[in-house]
């Protein structure tokens, strides 16, 4: 039974709407199924010649006239829409009037309560009742749940106003093992909707318990689960008539499959992939006339057998630098069907096609350029090439490799195999901002590989910085030479793609990036210069690093030289004057002390280190010591011709007496006492064989007075 208020128009809440010279008034609700009443008006001031009949209503593609209208007002009707929701637009057409006039606005339909389903849970007495709305949540909505049952007594009907979309109706008002009718009423405020009605024994709608999935048998291409389930009398429980479904899904997939053939209490699934993860859910309903499903069980996870491994195991050789490592890809698990581990058996020229775990090879006089270009938003590369003619029908396999340039790290590794025929791929990857990515293009033969191009590539560039060990190599009067180092590309953040070098803020000079030095000429001499130098990528220019010098005078490379050898020069005279007595032959004499040496005198050696002859004296134990004085005696004058008397007398040294030596102090006053006093550390002894002949050398005759002399 369905019934509209009479006062519907006066108490519903319309839905107003301006558009331009036009007024929607719509009710915001309808009911599905239903007639759909509404107006449009004319907003004031009314263009001449446009009264109410030039309204028009446009909704899914169809146009309504008014069935009724005024001077600025038109109502329409749109005939019982089954949808949920209506787009409608109110139009105002006159003629001479352009544009149209229009207003639009969406209502939303509500629909009865529908579903109704009632049970007695397992273990409890009362009944619960649930049902689906079909109204929109943001309509204030409350339910009447309403029972009666076929003794039609008072105790035994009645009803609940709830505002959930579920309610419980208390033992007290049914009977058990007997029939009873439920129904639903909606109370919104626009009618009273009501649901079907249900009728149903009691003794029918008791719920049983959700199955317990217990145990499953696995196998490569089929998997079996098994559940227990009982109903709450063991007679119904013995029947053949329990009735289960079962449902499925793959680990990487979010809806279920509804399952074939189900037993009482097991389900078989075939043709399954081997070593893949399956989930299930079962549900059960005990024998009866009306029987009632039980809730879901818990998901319970099964993992199929494993099987032998498909495909081809994809191996390559790490060539880089301090690594050369045997490397290969995971198999998928749709191909590799378990995880019993890897077993690897090399190959050795001679043997089936060694060339995939050969190291690879620079191949002689062969260079393929690569051309590359971003792809995928800085995740990718398109990579492209076009080996040379007599090379090609040779290749039975391109590879490409990726990996981060001057970096031996496992980071950023990969490698894609590609048909013969094949002349570009794209290579895909999580590159990482402003790092140097080296792509190499391999060539496999058919016994061995080797590299055919390479490119350095960036998936973004960013600024680069600063440059290193910018300084002065040689500098002149006119002439600077400005050397510095490359940026590695590990720190580059971009393809440098030159390095610009000035003075103040403007770039002089544009130097290629293979380049690390600069010579500056037409400097001025004596001047104070100011350089600096940066980096430039596709990003811009990086940090400028400084240096500071000033340029020399005509005349400094003369004074640099002086400044230079004359120190040399002091160096080696004081040197050569400190070893004069290793080397005294080879001292001039003036490096020579006019002050005699009694070291270099042989009497004096011979007194330190006596010769004997046969037989040796005895030695004493305590010798005497002797105190030798020399006494320096006049040189014996003779005549000289007239003239050279006075030159011989001019040019003889001047003789100290006492009170001179005196005077001159007590440092040269030894100086005297060193030389004519000298202390003897041996016992005078007498001559062995007869009076010894002794013998002076030009030392002693020079410094020293000769015994003959009196």
């Amino acid at each position: 039974m369905q019934r509209l208020f009479p006062v519907l128009l006066v108490t519903c809440v319309f839905h107003p709407a301006l558009g331009e010279g036009v007024i929607c008034l719509w009710e915001k609700f309808f009911q599905v199924g239903h007639d759909v009443l509404g107006a449009c008006q004319i907003h004031h001031p009314t263009p001449p010649g446009c009264p109410g009949q030039s309204l028009h209503v446009v909704t899914d593609g169809q146009v309504l006239l008014p069935y009724n209208y005024t001077a600025d007002t038109g109502n329409f009707r749109v005939a019982a829409p089954r949808v949920n929701s209506l787009q409608l637009q109110c139009q105002l057409a006159c003629p001479g009037l352009e544009p149209n006039r229009s207003c639009d606005v969406t209502i939303h339909g509500v629909n009865p309560p529908s579903n109704l389903q009632c049970h007695i849970p397992e273990g409890e007495s009362a009944l619960h009742c649930s049902w689906v709305s079909g109204r929109d949540p943001l309509l204030p909505t409350s339910y009447n749940l309403s029972w009666e049952t076929a003794l039609n007594r008072a105790d035994l009907r009645g009803s609940i106003v709830i505002n959930n979309v579920s309610g419980i109706i208390p033992r007290g008002q049914f009977r058990s093992q007997g029939y009873m009718s439920v129904w639903v009423t909606v109370i919104d405020g626009l009618s009273f909707e009501r649901s079907g009605t249900v009728t149903f024994n009691t003794g029918d709608v008791e719920k049983p318990h959700a199955p317990k999935i217990s145990s499953y048998n696995a196998n490569p291409t089929d998997l079996e689960v098994q559940w227990e389930f009982k109903c709450s009398s063991p007679l119904r429980s013995a029947e053949l008539d329990i009735t289960c479904q079962a449902q499925y899904h793959r680990l990487d997939e979010d809806s279920w499959t509804e399952g074939e053939e189900v037993g009482q209490d097991s389900f078989m699934l075939y043709g399954i992939q081997p070593f893949t993860v399956y989930k299930f859910r079962v549900r059960c309903s005990c024998p009866g006339r009306h029987p009632l499903m039980s809730d879901w069980s818990n998901i319970f996870s099964a993992q199929s057998a494993e099987a032998a491994p498909v495909g081809v195991l994809d191996v390559w050789i790490d060539s880089r630098p301090k690594v050369e490592a045997l490397v290969w890809k995971e198999l998928p698990i749709s191909k590799a069907q378990g995880d019993g581990g890897l077993r690897l058996s090399m190959q050795f020229p001679g043997l089936h096609n060694p060339a995939t775990l050969a190291p690879p090879t620079a191949c002689v006089q062969t260079h393929v350029r690569l051309s590359i270009s971003m792809a995928m938003g800085g995740h990718g590369f398109n990579v492209s090439w076009d080996p040379p003619t007599t090379i090609a029908g040779n290749i039975q396999e391109y590879v490409v490799q990726q990996e981060e340039a001057e970096r031996n790290s496992t980071e950023g590794f990969d490698w894609i195999k590609t048909e013969k025929t094949q002349r570009s791929i794209t290579v895909k990857g999580d590159f990482k901002n402003c790092t140097a990515y080296n792509l190499l293009l391999f060539g496999i033969f058919a016994n061995h590989s080797c590299a055919l191009g390479s490119a350095i590539v960036f998936s973004r560039q960013g600024v680069p910085p600063l440059v290193p060990g910018f300084h002065v190599s040689s500098i002149s009067s006119s002439v600077v030479t400005l050397k510095w180092e490359r940026i590695p590309l590990t720190r580059a953040r971009g393809e440098i793609q030159n390095y610009q070098v000035g003075q103040d803020e403007k770039a002089e000079y544009t130097v290629p990036r293979d380049e690390t030095s600069l010579q500056v000429s037409g400097l001025q001499p004596g001047q104070t210069y100011q350089f600096w130098i940066s980096a430039t990528t596709n990003a811009g220019e990086g940090p400028r690093n400084t240096v500071k010098f000033y340029t020399l005078y005509r005349n400094d490379s003369f004074l640099i030289l002086m400044e230079v050898l004359v120190p040399l020069c002091f160096l080696v005279i004081i040197v050569v004057c400190w070893y004069r007595r290793a080397a005294y032959s080879l001292v001039p004499t003036c490096c020579s002390d006019r002050v005699p040496d009694p070291m270099n005198s042989k009497l004096f050696f011979q007194m330190q280190t006596p010769i004997w002859t046969w037989p040796s004296p005895k030695t004493e134990s305590d010798p005497n010591l002797s105190l030798l004085e020399v006494v320096e005696s006049p040189l014996q004058q003779r005549e000289l011709p007239p003239g050279e008397d006075e030159e011989a007398q001019a040019g003889q040294p001047e003789e100290w007496s006492d009170e001179q030596w005196e005077e001159r102090g007590s440092g040269q006053r030894g100086v005297k006492e060193a030389y004519t006093k000298m202390t003897a550390d041996t016992e005078e002894e007498g001559a062995v064989g007869g009076e010894e002949t002794q013998f002076f050398s030009d030392y002693e005759k020079h410094f020293m007075p000769s015994p003959h002399e009196g």
